[in-house]
């Protein structure tokens, strides 16, 4: 059954996410439609079997039946099952990781009630006294689709200033995210790694942005902030913080992306 989300290529129009899939199977997306992450955070509680693979990065209500744990078929939040991808050729990038994040949660559950139900703040605060941290929660926006940047760059794009040297970058490798804040991120990072031949920490990429913002280079990113974070602006014209522990898990998915 078709689920469409927004079309990161063309604003205002709708896609399949199969068919954006299919038109660009290099896609690794960051799959989580907000709708779907909106609907599973407003239910007045999860069941821990619920809980431990919504944490992982299931959608538990498109599930036939469980195998240790493990909702079958796969739903994921985009609005794909292991099926519909498994039937046009495709499948989902995270879905290795997010298995083994589901076993993992499993066997922190040894013993427990299955069925035993608290409310979705309850449960993340147990993932967060586990150490573990929901990958749809490590963006400030949740939803956004990460794509691999092919496309030419636009005319009216802002040009550097020289703030951070960028000598020859060419184009991003990897899957560029369209989030402004992590976007920005990447380009200062690959800025730096092709001026300095290494890759860039998260600090080193917060100075550049910081020194953006203070500079007024990038629209998107309105100050800095103390505790070495930028504010940034969101399409939806609200302002939010990315600090350097946001930056540096943008970076470690550039960089897998990359492989």
């Amino acid at each position: 059954m078709p689920h469409y989300i927004e079309d990161p290529t063309n604003p205002g129009q709708h896609i399949d996410v199969i068919d954006l899939l299919r038109r660009n199977p290099l896609i690794a997306a960051l799959p989580v439609d907000p709708r779907i992450l909106d609907a599973l955070l407003k239910r007045d509680s999860w069941s821990r079997r619920e809980a431990v693979a919504i944490l992982a990065g299931y959608d538990p209500s498109l599930a036939k039946e469980w195998f240790q744990g493990i909702p079958i078929p796969h739903g994921f939040m985009d609005g794909t099952t292991s099926l519909s991808l498994a039937a046009a050729g495709l499948g989902n990038p995270l879905s290795e990781q997010i298995m083994a994040d589901c076993v993992k949660l499993s066997g922190y559950c040894a013993g427990q009630d299955m069925a035993e139900r608290k409310p979705p703040a309850e449960w993340l605060a147990w993932a967060e006294s586990k150490g573990f941290k929901p990958y749809w929660l490590d963006e400030n926006e949740p939803g956004i689709v990460w794509r691999f940047d092919t496309g030419p760059k636009s005319d009216t794009e802002p040009q550097q200033s020289g703030t951070v040297p960028a000598k020859d970058t060419g184009e991003i490798p990897g899957n560029v995210p369209t989030v402004a804040s992590c976007r920005l991120a990447v380009k200062a990072a690959w800025e730096i790694e092709c001026e300095t031949g290494k890759r860039a920490d998260a600090k080193e990429v917060m100075k550049c942005m910081r020194q953006w913002a203070d500079a007024g280079e990038h629209g998107e990113l309105t100050k800095k902030l103390p505790g070495n974070a930028v504010e940034w602006m969101t399409t939806k014209n609200m302002t939010k913080k990315y600090d350097v522990g946001a930056c540096g898990k943008t970076l470690e998915r550039w960089h897998k992306s990359r492989q």
